[in-house]
C-alpha cells in the first residue's frame, strides 16, 4: 500500500516522522496485517514510547491487532505492531510501545499558554482512504480561545479550547506552539465539544385534532479541545517507571 506523498525525499524528516496513525486491523491467513481503520494519532517521546489518547487506544484494541503506521525508506506504508500500552483515564491519555526507527520527537513546553496564542495540530483526521489505498495527513491551525479545566473528567484536568474543530482520527495528535520557528508540544488534541441554546421558539396548535407543533431555533458553539501539557506531567507511568514530567526531563524533551 502506497502512502500519500510517497515521492518525498526519504532521507529528509517530514511530518510522517513526527506523527503516526494508530491502526486497528486483523491478521490475514498469509500472516500480513490488514488495517481496518485509523483510530487516532500518536507522537514520539523517545525510547520506543508514543503518546496518544486513551479513547484511541481502547477503540483500536477492539480490533485483533493494533499497530502504528509509518513511511518506510521506499516511501511506502509499513506497520509496527504495538507491544504494550498504558491508559490514563484522568485526562484521556495513554502510552504505546512500538519500534519505528525513523521516529522523531518534538520538545515540550513546560509553561501554560494564554488565550489567542497560535497553535496547530497535525495528524490523521479521517486519514484512511481504503478505496484508494491512501493515508492522508492533515494539519489544522488556529488559536487558543479559552484556558480552563475539563469537567468531563473527575480530576478536572487543565485544557485548552481551540478555534478549530478536531475531526475523528486526529485524537492524540500533539498540540504545537511555534517559537522562533521551532515547534513545541504544549498539549495533545482530544476531540470536540458543543454547547447549544434555544434562541427562538414558537408553537402551532391545531384545534380540530388538538395537536401541537413546536418550532425552535438553536444557536450552537463548536470548539476543539486539547489537554494542556500540565495535565499529563504528574501522572505516574508503569511503562516509564516514573512520572511523565521526570521522564521528559530525563530525555531532555522538556524545555
Amino acid at each position: 500500500m502506497d502512502i500519500l506523498n510517497s515521492n518525498i525525499n526519504s532521507h529528509q524528516p517530514t511530518a510522517y516522522d513526527y506523527v503516526f496513525p494508530v491502526f486497528g486491523g486483523i491478521l490475514t491467513k498469509e500472516g500480513h496485517f490488514n488495517p481496518k481503520n485509523i483510530f487516532g494519532t500518536a507522537f514520539y517521546i523517545e525510547n520506543n514510547f508514543f503518546i496518544t489518547c486513551a479513547h484511541t487506544i481502547k477503540k483500536a484494541e477492539e480490533q485483533e491487532i493494533v499497530a502504528l503506521g509509518f513511511q518506510n525508506e521506499q516511501g511506502q506504508l509499513s506497520f509496527s505492531k504495538i507491544r504494550d500500552s498504558e491508559v490514563f483515564e484522568d485526562n484521556d491519555s495513554g502510552i504505546l510501545v512500538a519500534s519505528i526507527e525513523r521516529a522523531k520527537s518534538y520538545p515540550w513546553l513546560s509553561q501554560k499558554l494564554a488565550m489567542l496564542n497560535n497553535v496547530m495540530s497535525v495528524g490523521y483526521a479521517f486519514g484512511f482512504d481504503n478505496k484508494h489505498s491512501e493515508v492522508l495527513i492533515r494539519a489544522f491551525k488556529g488559536h487558543i480561545t479559552m484556558v480552563g479545566y475539563n469537567h468531563n473528567f473527575p480530576k478536572t484536568p487543565a485544557h485548552y479550547e481551540l478555534s478549530y474543530m478536531c475531526p475523528r482520527g486526529i485524537s492524540g495528535a500533539p498540540l504545537l506552539f511555534k517559537h522562533k520557528n521551532q515547534p513545541y508540544i504544549c498539549g495533545f488534541t482530544v476531540g470536540n465539544e458543543q454547547t447549544s441554546m434555544i434562541v427562538w421558539s414558537s408553537e402551532d396548535i391545531e384545534e380540530e385534532t388538538n395537536s401541537k407543533t413546536v418550532y425552535q431555533r438553536e444557536e450552537s458553539f463548536h470548539r476543539g479541545i486539547a489537554m494542556q501539557s500540565k495535565s499529563f506531567f504528574e501522572l505516574e507511568s508503569k511503562l516509564l517507571g516514573m512520572k511523565i514530567i521526570d521522564y521528559l526531563k530525563s530525555t531532555d524533551l522538556l524545555k
